[in-house]
């Protein structure tokens, strides 16, 4: 017997909750902390107040955390990418890999959730279209119905919008799950200051310490804007890197063709009609 409804919401689930994991915040970030959740664990207990410009290379850990937050809630939008290549990402618990382009309309991406497959997803204002490759159709549901989806939805969207049961956890594929406020990260502890440095081709200031018992390093540029510009954190099955860049680049906006897609209310039945 098919438990199609159920396996439509388990892989939706899986795609937004990954997504949201890969840019932060929410119950998403809770799910899969080795990620980019890392931005509100490094500004954790900072809130908005005056904006002052870099030289931030001289200044105190917490005037650090303070300008890089400052920085991050003026942005338009920023691209974000990681690689985890410990136990727990390549078993499929977190993301392994991604790449997202966010801005304050949505998302435009790839997600890798280690021996789970991979992802496509856009998501514009309230529609979002995911594109799961046929490793994450086999994995996440019975394998008849894995089978059967991978073959009739090879290279095919799903689409739906945000008020659909499915992809209400869509609102965490943007700018704006980066710019939230950072009251319920976990804390970022024993933080100290390094010597500046260069990360990905980029001069910045890193800050050290801990995060759930996890060595983390945080880099914050010291030319220009002192935006957050990447960093790691190691331990606990965890060893990830993942950067920030193109900041206020305008992100791809082009979405899915209808015949690239099919809809969330039909494909209960095609999905049984491959079957």
């Amino acid at each position: 017997m098919f438990r199609t409804r159920k396996r439509i919401a388990k892989v939706a689930a899986i795609t937004v909750t990954a997504a949201g994991a890969l840019v932060g915040g929410g119950a998403a970030a809770q799910a899969a902390p080795a990620t980019t959740h890392a931005i509100l664990l490094l500004i954790s207990g900072y809130s908005s107040g005056g904006n002052g410009g870099n030289g931030i290379a001289d200044k105190s850990p917490k005037e650090i955390r303070h300008q890089a937050y400052q920085a991050l809630l003026g942005a338009k939008s920023v691209r974000v990418t990681l690689k985890d290549t410990g136990s727990e990402a390549q078993k499929g618990n977190g993301a392994s890999a991604g790449d997202l382009s966010l801005d304050q309309a949505g998302c435009t991406g790839s997600v890798a959730m280690g021996t789970q497959g991979s992802f496509q997803i856009v998501r514009r204002g309230t529609e979002v279209w995911m594109k799961p490759d046929a490793t994450f159709w086999r994995t996440t549901g019975p394998s008849s119905e894995g089978t059967a989806g991978a073959e009739r939805f090879k290279n095919r969207y799903i689409h739906g919008t945000t008020s659909d049961a499915i992809f209400k956890k869509a609102y965490v594929c943007s700018i704006k799950a980066l710019q939230k406020s950072p009251g319920t990260a976990r804390p970022f502890t024993d933080v100290k200051k390094g010597t500046e440095t260069t990360f990905n081709g980029m001069k910045a200031i890193p800050l050290t310490g801990k995060v759930d018992g996890k060595a983390a390093t945080y880099y914050v540029a010291t030319q220009g804007k002192p935006y957050l510009i990447g960093g790691t954190q190691k331990g606990n099955g965890t060893d990830l890197t993942f950067t920030l860049s193109d900041y206020d680049k305008p992100i791809p906006s082009a979405t899915p063709s209808a015949n690239e897609s099919v809809e969330v209310s039909q494909l209960e039945s095609q999905l049984q009609g491959a079957s």
